[in-house]
């Protein structure tokens, strides 16, 4: 996940943890419930998007109108720059 991270390598990076030993019947795992995101941006100003993520993770229908990987990019284009590229956040069942 991050910067120069293929959105297809980063969802195959995340499958893997579903194989781990004992992860098979945790119930995010039964449920498809298995999400990631950028720990870069996770720990700076940048964390409120991350925050969103993780809000609309576990409560998708109060957060359905928030796109938090697009607020980031939004973040960046706005204050910064230079533009982001990469995979920031990610769903198991992309």
């Amino acid at each position: 996940m991050g910067q120069g991270i293929d959105r297809k390598l980063a969802i195959s990076r995340l499958k893997g943890f579903t194989q781990r030993p004992g992860w098979t019947h945790m119930p995010a795992v039964e449920n498809n419930r298995v999400f990631g995101l950028y720990h870069g941006a996770s720990r700076t100003i940048l964390d409120a998007s991350m925050v969103q993520f993780m809000a609309k993770s576990m409560y998708p229908s109060l957060f359905k109108d928030v796109n938090p990987e697009q607020n980031y990019l939004d973040f960046y284009k706005k204050y910064l720059p230079v533009t982001p590229m990469g995979t920031f956040t990610v769903n198991i069942t992309e």
